[in-house]
């Protein structure tokens, strides 16, 4: 389900107004978090989110009244200096990033065999989070790359360390606008990833590298869709390199491909992108196995497992109460992949793959046990080449959900229990409800070519 393409018309004076006081409406809580997060209550901070989503997704649903696209790009701007003048406010992965450069490039050792805890004498190892810091990379090969050089050029600079992964995170995402923008001339598709409050406070200010899978992924995916083999098979190998998790995407390409093309062709194009990362993560000492276990016994806070989790330690389930998050973890870990595979064979027909390969990714941030705001963005950049579908719909609000329960949660249990539960509990288990329907119950609705296809 996809917009044809799109210009802003001329409005009355009226709709004009509303469609100014809806851009403002989307940008000015998302700024005003960044400069104010930690001098907020935390019932205002939650409604100036609400509030953003809202304008958002009226905006999407009512192309007559979204902004122009140039209005949108300085928009962009604007939060993107200043979610990256600003230190992290919520996340501390910056840190294991840096210490991930640090210890391979400075240190000349492996990340995936060595935790920074290994190198106490390093001032930045006492910045990474306590969680972590016993605990190796679990980002692939092609991050750890990029973390060394990063580290090789900020040194023992604090400030220069931080611009450079929150300034990288900032230009993919603005990268990803490009391709949106070049591909579709649709500003619906536009705002969905450019007026998100989580782009802004979580993704670009935490300077993660889910920004960059996201890119690869969107250029990959579109790349495919062209017949751009190369092309493709780079930018989605590339994607795996940065985070495993990338490889969800991978059944879905491989039966769109083989139902349009066959298997000779379809073995031709996808053969780089599944063989050369399974090659480079068997050949890199520890790194399969660190990518694999680095989350293999955490819960996370809003996802659908944590209610059936603290059952089971309730009502001590024989064989599971002593390590419920493991058994839980193993189980989320082969639902998501069953639930890859079948959207993949429902979506089978599709003339586009973007909106199976988005809803693959946004059913990972629905289904697994561990999840975090940041991953959201993996899925936003495909879902907005359909920004109108109820697929996308759902990410976008999924994504608020995150990020309101990871900034806010430690406020909430002091000061609303019943919000805690709301936001942690019951809106993850219906997000998922729905998520479920739309995907693998409801009839399949004709995703068409109109925008993602020259």
């Amino acid at each position: 389900m996809t917009e044809s393409r799109q210009t802003v018309a001329p409005l009355h004076p009226p709709l004009n107004l509303i469609r100014h006081g809806l851009l403002a409406a989307a940008v000015i809580p998302t700024a005003f978090v960044l400069f104010f997060l930690h001098d907020i209550p935390v019932g205002p901070r939650i409604s100036l989110l609400i509030l953003s989503t809202l304008a958002l997704l009226t905006m999407i649903r009512y192309s007559e009244l979204a902004p122009s696209p140039k209005a949108v790009f300085l928009c962009a701007g604007l939060l993107g200096v200043i979610a990256v003048a600003i230190p992290p406010l919520g996340s501390n992965d910056i840190w294991s990033y840096v210490m991930v450069g640090k210890i391979f490039a400075q240190h000349h050792a492996n990340p995936y065999l060595l935790a920074p805890s290994a190198f106490r004498h390093d001032p930045f190892s006492l910045r990474v989070s306590h969680v972590w810091r016993h605990t190796t990379t679990p980002y692939g090969p092609a991050f750890v790359a990029q973390a060394a050089v990063f580290a090789k050029l900020a040194g023992k600079s604090v400030l220069l360390n931080r611009l450079l992964f929150q300034g990288s995170a900032a230009v993919a995402i603005l990268g990803i606008l490009g391709v949106l923008w070049q591909r579709t001339r649709n500003v619906g598709a536009l705002a969905l990833v450019a007026l998100h409050p989580l782009i802004w406070i979580s993704v670009v200010n935490g300077g993660h590298n889910d920004a960059i899978v996201g890119l690869l992924l969107l250029c990959g995916v579109l790349a495919l869709v062209d017949e751009r083999y190369k092309a493709a098979g780079l930018f989605i190998c590339l994607a795996i390199l940065v985070k495993i998790t990338a490889a969800l995407v991978v059944p879905v390409l491989l039966i769109w491909m083989w139902r349009r093309h066959g298997w000779s062709i379809t073995l031709r194009a996808m053969w780089f992108p599944i063989f050369v990362p399974i090659f480079i993560y068997l050949i890199t000492p520890g790194a399969m196995r660190s990518v694999t276990r680095a989350s293999e016994n955490i819960l996370s806070r809003a996802d659908p497992w944590r209610l059936p989790g603290t059952l089971m330690v309730i009502f001590d389930l024989e064989g599971f109460s002593k390590h419920p998050a493991h058994t839980l973890v193993k189980l989320g870990q082969i639902l998501v992949l069953l639930v890859a595979i079948f959207i993949a064979w429902r979506f089978r027909d599709a003339d586009v793959p973007t909106l199976a390969a988005g809803a693959v990714l946004f059913g990972y941030c629905c289904l697994a046990p561990y999840i975090l705001p940041w991953y959201v963005v993996w899925s936003l950049p495909l879902l907005a080449l359909h920004a109108r579908s109820r697929i996308a719909s759902l990410a976008i609000i999924q994504a608020t959900i995150l990020l309101a329960d990871y900034q806010f949660r430690t406020h909430l249990l002091a000061t609303n229990m019943s919000v805690k539960y709301m936001i942690s509990f019951i809106l993850p288990s219906l997000l998922l409800g729905i998520f479920v329907y739309q995907t693998l119950v409801s009839r399949p609705v004709k995703v068409s070519a109109d925008v993602p296809v020259r």
